[in-house]
């Protein structure tokens, strides 16, 4: 699968399905960045995805580890702009 803008402007991103084990730490790892970030962990929730919880995450982290439903964990990054 290739994910692209629809303007054709920017990276993409080839995505491949291979059966393998789980290994933690992955190998990869994909962190999607959000304007909302709060908005889009509900519409990944509702996808199927769930919020993995973390002792070890900051207090002002700017991110939420995620793992869809077959294990694979990622980040929603909170992209709004600061100030």
């Amino acid at each position: 699968m290739l994910l692209r803008s629809a303007d054709g402007r920017g990276p993409n991103v080839g995505l491949d399905q291979l059966p393998s084990e789980r290994a933690l730490p992955p190998r990869i790892h994909l962190d999607l960045y959000a304007d909302d970030q709060a908005a889009e962990v509900a519409r990944l929730e509702e996808l199927g995805t769930r919020v993995v919880p973390w002792a070890g995450r900051p207090d002002d982290a700017d991110y939420i580890v995620m793992e869809d439903p077959e294990g694979t964990r990622f980040c929603v990054i909170d992209a709004a702009p600061r100030g």
